[in-house]
């Protein structure tokens, strides 16, 4: 399997890499699990696990292919995912959900160890495409450097990302920090537990 670009790559590179990637290759072996909260109701309710061996050097095509645009494919081009959780329809997140990246595979241990991240989208999809407004945190490994943001996309393009984004009614830090959907560094959330999936109910449906 051929290899995602290196954290220290060009954004040109970055970019053109991303857009052959999206059309070749595997995709990454995944595990899906359906929440009782979708008993009764017309929607799927649960979360999916990718299966990313630590030392993996590859890529993850799926989610290439949902990276539109040349902003979204410069900035998560060096991404694996690790989780999505939320709404989804044919396997895809589709409605209120979260998707959880990472830098971790392949690059950790290249002297790059402070430099790997892990992030988070939080807000709406259609079809495994981020859309319109969402929170994008940026966790670093280091443990020492915390960024947030309010995001903006048309069907997986991202037209904005507001970092530190404050006004009368919000602080994005606060707001990514306070929500059951942060999953922080290093990456964890009790999703597999239905108390996690109750609240989830409660907060956002």
């Amino acid at each position: 399997m051929k290899n995602r670009p290196h954290l220290e790559a060009s954004d040109r590179y970055k970019i053109d890499r991303v857009t052959e990637l999206s059309k070749e290759g595997d995709y990454l072996k995944s595990k899906f699990y359906r929440s009782k909260i979708s008993e009764g109701t017309n929607s799927i309710y649960g979360y999916k696990e990718f299966v990313v061996p630590k030392n993996f050097k590859g890529y993850d095509r799926g989610f290439y292919e949902t990276l539109k645009g040349i902003n979204s494919k410069r900035m998560f081009a060096t991404y694996v995912r690790q989780a999505e959780l939320g709404e989804f329809k044919n396997n895809e997140l589709n409605g209120f959900g979260a998707r959880y990246l990472s830098q971790e595979f392949g690059y950790k241990g290249d002297d790059l160890d402070d430099e790997c991240r892990c992030d988070g989208i939080i807000g709406y999809f259609v079809n495994g495409l981020p859309h319109k407004k969402s929170y994008l945190y940026t966790e670093h490994l280091d443990h020492e450097r915390s960024e947030y943001a309010l995001a903006r996309w048309d069907n997986g393009k991202l037209i904005s990302a507001n970092w530190g984004y404050k006004d009368k009614d919000i602080n994005i830090e606060e707001e990514i920090q306070d929500s059951i959907l942060w999953g922080g560094n290093p990456f964890g959330i009790a999703y597999n537990s239905e108390r996690f999936w109750d609240n989830f109910k409660k907060v956002f449906l």
